[in-house]
Protein backbone atom coordinates (compact mmCIF):
# COMPACT_ATOMS: atom_id res chain seq x y z
CA UNK A 1 0.00 0.00 0.00
CA UNK A 2 1.48 3.33 -1.06
CA UNK A 3 0.74 6.56 0.74
CA UNK A 4 -0.08 9.61 -1.30
CA UNK A 5 2.06 12.66 -0.78
CA UNK A 6 -0.10 15.66 -0.02
CA UNK A 7 0.78 19.32 -0.23
CA UNK A 8 -0.37 21.54 2.60
CA UNK A 9 -0.62 25.26 1.96
CA UNK A 10 1.07 26.93 4.93
CA UNK A 11 0.36 30.51 3.88
CA UNK A 12 -2.46 32.16 5.74
CA UNK A 13 -5.04 34.01 3.72
CA UNK A 14 -5.31 37.74 4.24
CA UNK A 15 -8.49 39.18 5.70
CA UNK A 16 -10.87 40.51 3.10
CA UNK A 17 -12.60 43.25 5.02
CA UNK A 18 -12.96 46.77 3.71
CA UNK A 19 -10.01 48.04 5.79
CA UNK A 20 -7.48 45.38 4.76
CA UNK A 21 -6.01 47.51 1.97
CA UNK A 22 -5.38 50.40 4.36
CA UNK A 23 -3.54 48.47 7.05
CA UNK A 24 0.14 47.76 6.75
CA UNK A 25 1.64 44.62 8.14
CA UNK A 26 4.60 44.83 10.46
CA UNK A 27 6.06 41.36 10.57
CA UNK A 28 9.28 42.51 12.12
CA UNK A 29 10.42 44.41 15.15
CA UNK A 30 11.30 48.09 15.01
CA UNK A 31 15.11 48.37 14.75
CA UNK A 32 16.99 48.36 18.07
CA UNK A 33 18.02 50.64 19.83
CA UNK A 34 15.09 53.00 20.22
CA UNK A 35 13.73 55.31 22.87
CA UNK A 36 10.02 55.61 23.52
CA UNK A 37 9.98 58.91 21.60
CA UNK A 38 11.88 57.53 18.60
CA UNK A 39 9.65 54.43 18.51
CA UNK A 40 6.56 56.68 18.44
CA UNK A 41 8.15 58.71 15.65
CA UNK A 42 8.98 55.53 13.68
CA UNK A 43 5.38 54.31 13.98
CA UNK A 44 4.02 57.68 12.89
CA UNK A 45 6.44 58.09 9.94
CA UNK A 46 5.73 54.60 8.59
CA UNK A 47 1.96 55.02 8.83
CA UNK A 48 1.52 52.19 11.31
CA UNK A 49 -1.23 51.83 13.90
CA UNK A 50 -0.44 50.67 17.44
CA UNK A 51 -3.66 48.64 17.54
CA UNK A 52 -2.75 46.77 14.35
CA UNK A 53 0.78 46.10 15.60
CA UNK A 54 -0.70 44.69 18.81
CA UNK A 55 -3.13 42.45 16.91
CA UNK A 56 -0.50 41.12 14.54
CA UNK A 57 1.87 40.20 17.35
CA UNK A 58 -0.75 39.05 19.87
CA UNK A 59 0.24 41.68 22.42
CA UNK A 60 -2.08 43.88 24.43
CA UNK A 61 -2.48 47.37 22.99
CA UNK A 62 -2.22 48.74 26.51
CA UNK A 63 1.22 47.14 26.94
CA UNK A 64 2.45 48.95 23.81
CA UNK A 65 0.87 52.26 24.79
CA UNK A 66 2.25 52.08 28.35
CA UNK A 67 5.76 51.48 26.99
CA UNK A 68 5.48 54.33 24.51
CA UNK A 69 4.28 56.67 27.26
CA UNK A 70 7.02 55.58 29.67
CA UNK A 71 4.65 54.09 32.24
CA UNK A 72 6.21 50.62 32.02
CA UNK A 73 9.80 49.46 31.57
CA UNK A 74 9.24 46.05 30.00
CA UNK A 75 10.98 43.94 32.59
CA UNK A 76 8.98 40.73 32.23
CA UNK A 77 6.11 39.01 30.45
CA UNK A 78 4.03 40.72 27.82
CA UNK A 79 5.59 44.15 28.31
CA UNK A 80 9.04 42.59 27.82
CA UNK A 81 7.94 41.10 24.48
CA UNK A 82 6.40 44.44 23.53
CA UNK A 83 9.61 46.30 24.43
CA UNK A 84 11.58 43.98 22.15
CA UNK A 85 9.04 44.53 19.35
CA UNK A 86 9.29 48.32 19.73
CA UNK A 87 13.09 48.23 19.74
CA UNK A 88 13.31 49.49 23.31
CA UNK A 89 15.20 46.33 24.33
CA UNK A 90 17.50 43.99 22.44
CA UNK A 91 16.15 40.57 21.50
CA UNK A 92 17.84 38.12 23.90
CA UNK A 93 17.68 35.31 21.31
CA UNK A 94 19.95 37.23 18.93
CA UNK A 95 22.46 38.52 21.47
CA UNK A 96 25.92 37.03 21.34
CA UNK A 97 27.48 36.09 24.63
CA UNK A 98 31.05 36.93 25.52
CA UNK A 99 33.33 33.90 25.54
Amino acid sequence: MQLKETHIDTQMSKPTNKHSSKTREIGYAIPFPQTAESAKKYIREHGLCVTEIARQHNISRFALVDLLRGRRKGFRGETHRAAILLGLKADPTTLKRAA
